[in-house]
Parts: C-alpha cells; sequence; structure tokens
C-alpha cells in the first residue's frame, strides 16, 4: 500500500497491489468510507457476505466499518487505487 496524497485531505488515495489470493482474514476496520478503481486484473471483494467482482475500470464504495475481505483470482498481483 502506497499513500498517494499527503497533507490536510478529505480522502486518503492509495495504491494497493495485491498479490494472488485472499487478504487478510481481518481487515482494518475504521469509521471512513473504501473506494476502490481497479486498475489492472480482477479483485473481488465480499462486504457484508455479498460478493462484488471489479474489472479494470470498475469502482466500488463501502463503509469500512462493515465486515469486508478481497481476493485476487489472478495469477499475478493487481493494481487498484483506493
Amino acid at each position: 500500500m502506497e499513500l498517494l496524497a499527503w497533507g490536510n485531505t478529505v480522502m486518503e488515495p492509495h495504491l494497493f497491489l495485491f498479490l494472488r489470493g485472499p487478504a487478510a482474514v481481518n481487515p482494518i476496520l475504521t469509521k471512513a468510507r473504501n473506494f476502490f478503481t481497479s486498475c489492472v486484473g480482477e479483485l473481488h471483494i465480499s462486504v457484508a457476505e455479498v460478493e462484488y467482482h471489479l474489472k479494470p475500470g470498475d469502482s466500488f464504495l463501502f463503509e469500512s466499518a462493515t465486515a469486508h475481505r478481497w481476493f485476487n483470482p489472478g495469477r499475478t498481483r493487481l493494481g487498484c487505487c483506493g
């Protein structure tokens, strides 16, 4: 994860590189919102036990306090901005 903006910002944009396979079992839950834009490859996100599949160019917004996890089904790492 790499922070893309610094200072007094409304959002904290990050670049995420997801390795192949599932993310950590216990993602960080905050009072913020998570916004992902899939840049390369596919990303599978589960929010409140509902599955979503993002392809390049797709975006997704959800409350971070909601139980969530992600999965990279591809053969290589993929990049997402969030």
